[in-house]
């Protein structure tokens, strides 16, 4: 049972999920339900000045003068978005004590986790074999420069929505790319990490059937991207820009989908992302509200006692 602290945020947290989600749901609704009187179908070839200011209805390939990559790891592809994600094998203290090692490694009070931030455990009385080295490169994320489809330029802080990122599936070329830029180490498929070793991965001692667990320091990577192709675009012609549209709530879209559709299509799949992404959300609220009110009362009686 949580403690009195994390029951009383959960219900709290709970519940604001849920009064912010149904007014998000209910602007949100409102604009997507509510189509700009006139959308105009232009060449993206093409920008004509008659259209400025106009909400624009676009499909074309959206490319880019400078497509994204990582300089720690070139590698080629036509990606508008890409995103590095890095997380090291660390000493981490025990949340508590007694608690099991999931590792089979355990000692001192602190156990090995993949962790995306450095953990300092000097501060937890860790003893020299186990406080955790500098990460020597961490996640980050890069964009194209020079987007445009067609004939008009696209602000690059539209790319979210395009396309929700995708994994990158890693291949035997892209681990050895990442390994040459560590001497010594070698690069390990596992999954969609690829392991940065330099030396090999133990089993515990009295778990020999566990999974091996790799040494502390040894790093794992993977990526996302979002890459250039066919798109079709509902925005506001601003010269030779495409930028976010006013909605009648007050704020602004700038609706994407891949691929060429007409703008009812486009409007149809917003409207699906944002009813999912509503029920999602009430899901998670009413979860975190009923059990953060559980805990709450079952304390209350225990009280009582």
């Amino acid at each position: 049972m949580p403690s009195p602290t994390i029951s009383y945020i959960l219900l709290f947290f709970g519940g604001g999920i849920l009064v912010w989600n149904e007014i998000r749901s209910f602007f949100a609704a409102a604009d997507l339900n509510n189509e700009p009187p006139q959308i105009t179908t232009v060449d993206s070839a093409r920008p004509n000045a008659v259209n400025e200011g106009q909400v624009v209805h676009v499909s074309g390939e959206i490319s880019a003068q400078r497509f994204a990559t990582d300089p720690r790891f070139p590698m080629p592809g036509r990606y508008l978005l890409l995103r590095r994600f890095v997380e090291m094998q660390q000493w981490r203290k025990l949340s508590r004590r007694g608690s099991a090692s999931s590792t089979g490694f355990a000692a001192n009070g602190f156990d090995l986790y993949w962790s995306a931030d450095e953990i300092d455990t000097r501060a937890d009385g860790a003893p020299p074999e186990q406080q955790n080295a500098p990460m020597p490169m961490k996640s980050d994320g890069f964009l194209a420069e020079g987007l445009h489809i067609g004939g008009f330029t696209v602000p690059p802080d539209v790319l979210p929505a395009l396309a929700k990122p995708q994994q990158l599936d890693p291949d035997r070329q892209l681990a050895a790319t990442l390994a040459a830029a560590f001497p010594g180490a070698e690069g390990i498929l596992d999954g969609n990490w690829i392991i940065l070793a330099t030396e090999p991965a133990r089993r515990p001692p009295l778990r020999p059937s566990a999974k091996p667990v790799w040494a502390p320091g040894t790093l794992r990577v993977r990526f996302e991207q979002v890459s250039a192709g066919q798109y079709s675009l509902i925005a506001r012609q601003t010269q030779n820009s495409l930028f976010p549209f006013p909605a009648p709530s007050g704020g602004t879209h700038f609706l994407a989908r891949a691929g060429t559709h007409p703008p009812s299509e486009i409007y149809r799949e917003a409207r699906s992302k944002n009813n999912f992404l509503t029920w999602a959300l009430r899901v998670l609220g009413i979860g975190a509200t009923v059990y953060g009110l559980l805990s709450v009362l079952r304390l209350r009686s225990q009280v009582r006692r």
